[in-house]
This record gives structure tokens, C-alpha cells and sequence, in this order.
């Protein structure tokens, strides 16, 4: 199945992503691994970088995602804080602050994005499509393929639909998902017109319309990942 998802010219697809691992190493279980704690830093000179820590039985190792590249960190020994270094590109972090030090350069007076912090984590969890609401507030997440997960009640209530094909209408720039489980039955409409998210002073590509229960949510949101 693929989500269309008309934003301009531009469409989301169903990504194409795989890891392979050497032939000779086990699978990591989900209880030897830790949930990788993801963060998103804005820093002096307008410079933007998001990483990864993660651990598992082989030690604990940091993703940096950098303009055009991502490095994978080993942990070393720090004073203080969180230190990662493969001798070309270290990251320190202590608290809400981080020094990121890349390319002959040192990026200092880095600080958390705690907004865009949350969408970096859901497009590392493979989420495709992300919108939020308010009043009451809720999320919406699409994994193409998989599932849509509708968050409302400012986050008390979860419900999970299976995957829905998607209907897309090129003329009208719209995409529709129907679902039901449980009981439930779920409408999503995106829309590929500008939304704006007064709530937080924040624009998104997508507008959103949820129809749930016979309840209509309106919000935005964009897609995570592209073709």
C-alpha cells in the first residue's frame, strides 16, 4: 500500500527503509535494547542538528543527523554530561545544552528544541505522516503500511486503526483514510493547503480534518518522510 499525501508536486509515498546488520550478529530483543532518547538542538549561527542515544548490549552510541550525512558516536569518558567522539565529530550534551564540535568547527550554545524534538522522534520511529489539534488537543499518526494511531483528550485516550488505503484526488489536492476497530470509526482528510497552528505560532503544508465517533477535529501537519 502507499499514502499519497499532495503537497504542491510533491507526494508522500510509502518509505522504502531497511537496516542490515552484519550476517554473523544476533538480532538485539527490544529488552536488550533501550529506547533511543532522541533530541533536536537549535544552535548559534542558526545552525540545527537532532540526535540519537541508544544502547544495547554492545555499549551505549549516539546517531548524529548532520547536514548531508549521519555519524554513528561511541561513548567516551567525560567529566561531566554525555560525550560521544569518533575523533572528527563529538557531541557533548549536559542537561538541556550541547556543544557539537564538526567539520573544523565547534557549534556551541546549542539548546533542546523541545518542539521540534517530538517531530524528529516520531519520523526516527518510523511514523510517515504527523498532524496535531487543539481543543481538545490531539495527534494524529499515519505509518504507512501499518497503522494510524488518533491521540485525543490532550493525550488520555489512544485509539489504533489498522492501515487504510488511501483515496487521493489530484484535482481537489486531497487525500482520504477511512478506518474502523474496535467500535470506532475514523475519517481523515489532508488537505495540501497551508495550515496555520495559532495555538503555537507554528505554519504546517497540510491541513488536517478528522471526522471520529462523529466528532470533527480540524488541525495540521506534514509528512515525515519522502519519496
Amino acid at each position: 500500500m502507499s499514502a499519497v499525501v499532495l503537497t504542491g508536486c510533491t507526494a508522500l509515498s510509502e518509505k522504502q527503509s531497511g537496516k542490515k546488520g552484519a550476517a554473523d550478529k544476533p538480532a538485539i530483543s527490544s529488552e536488550e535494547r533501550h529506547p533511543a532518547v532522541t533530541l533536536a538542538y537549535d544552535c548559534e549561527n542558526g545552525f540545527h542538528f537532532t540526535t540519537s542515544v541508544e544502547g544495547d548490549p554492545e555499549g551505549v552510541s549516539a546517531r548524529v543527523f548532520l547536514p548531508g550525512e549521519t555519524v554513528r558516536l561511541p561513548v567516551v569518558v567525560s567529566a561531566s554530561g554525555a560525550r560521544f567522539s569518533n575523533g572528527k565529530v563529538t557531541y557533548w550534551s549536559s542537561k538541556d545544552e550541547a556543544l557539537l564540535a564538526y567539520n573544523g568547527k565547534a557549534y556551541k550554545q546549542c539548546r533542546v528544541n523541545r518542539k521540534q524534538t517530538i517531530w524528529e522522534a516520531a519520523k526516527l520511529r518510523g511514523v510517515d505522516f504527523r498532524a496535531v489539534g487543539n481543543e481538545p488537543g490531539w495527534t494524529l499518526e499515519i505509518r504507512n503500511s501499518e497503522q494510524i494511531v488518533f491521540i485525543t483528550n490532550y493525550g488520555e485516550d489512544r485509539y489504533t486503526f489498522p492501515a487504510a488505503e488511501p483515496v487521493s484526488n489530484a484535482v481537489t489536492r486531497t487525500t482520504e483514510y477511512k478506518a474502523s476497530a474496535g467500535g470506532h470509526a475514523l475519517t481523515i482528510i489532508l488537505e495540501g493547503k497551508p495550515c496555520d497552528d495559532t495555538m503555537v505560532d507554528e505554519s504546517y503544508p497540510i491541513t488536517a480534518t478528522i471526522q471520529f465517533d462523529g466528532r470533527r477535529y480540524r488541525g495540521c501537519g506534514m509528512p515525515l518522510h519522502f519519496p
